[in-house]
């Protein structure tokens, strides 16, 4: 999911480059973009809360595996 996110950052400030080039005002693609940059931070903050989650959740397993002891 990391590289995927990347990327839309990245075809997301082409496009504001782009939009740059292009006369006239663009308020609601820029509007559009500024919401797709915040749902990609959310995204990334649930990656990160998974992530932690899954690494409690394996920690949690081993502590309480009889075949360790």
């Amino acid at each position: 999911m990391t590289g995927r996110i990347g990327d839309a950052r990245i075809e997301l400030a082409a496009r504001i480059e782009k939009l740059r080039d292009v006369p006239g005002l663009h308020a609601a693609e820029i509007q559009a973009i500024d919401d797709a940059y915040r749902t990609l931070q959310r995204l990334e903050g649930e990656k990160e809360r998974y992530a932690a989650e899954e690494k409690r959740r394996v920690i949690e397993e081993a502590l309480h595996n009889p075949a360790l002891d």
